[in-house]
């Protein structure tokens, strides 16, 4: 959710315009541009909940496949405020959803499948850096999929990742 106001006024209130809502995150806005430049791109998101359902609506219009991997938790929500006076951006982000070994296994069992030669892997965002538990399967599937029996370049981008760094 992006809100944009002329200032922040600390301990004041503020009238605040309509909020654009949009589906992002690291991968989905990387999605979007590559879409926008023509590429063939299919997004992997991490949803669940009713936000995460939302989420799958807004994506409607961005024109970008959508392969979602379903969680027990509700999709974490950001919220952007933009200052036009000081041009400045201040984000509040809420905790993401909790690793869930099962969804993650699911989800590399699907890429897996689906990734052919040739094809490029972005692993980006929140999901790769939750827990050192999460990263050793995507490690794991990543080296794979970077095997001798398939040229797929991965790139790993995540806000703070514990073991997965670079390209493989």
């Amino acid at each position: 959710v992006t809100v944009r106001l002329d200032r922040i006024n600390l301990g004041e209130m503020h009238a605040l315009a309509e909020p654009l809502e949009d589906p992002a995150g690291k991968g989905m806005n990387a999605a979007i541009a590559l879409r926008q430049l023509k590429t063939p791109v299919v997004a992997w998101v991490f949803l669940g909940g009713e936000r995460g359902k939302r989420w799958m609506r807004l994506a409607e219009n961005k024109q970008v496949e959508i392969e979602p991997v379903w969680l027990n938790t509700e999709t974490r929500q950001n919220i952007k405020v933009f200052e036009e006076g000081p041009a400045r951006q201040t984000d509040f982000n809420f905790p993401g959803s909790p690793f869930e070994e099962q969804a993650c296994q699911d989800f590399l069992a699907r890429l897996e499948e689906k990734v052919r030669e040739h094809d490029y892997v972005i692993l980006a965002g929140s999901t790769l850096h939750l827990t050192v538990t999460a990263t050793k399967p995507i490690q794991t599937a990543a080296l794979k999929l970077a095997g001798v029996d398939r040229d797929v370049p991965l790139q790993v981008d995540a806000q703070k990742p514990r073991e997965l760094t670079g390209t493989f």
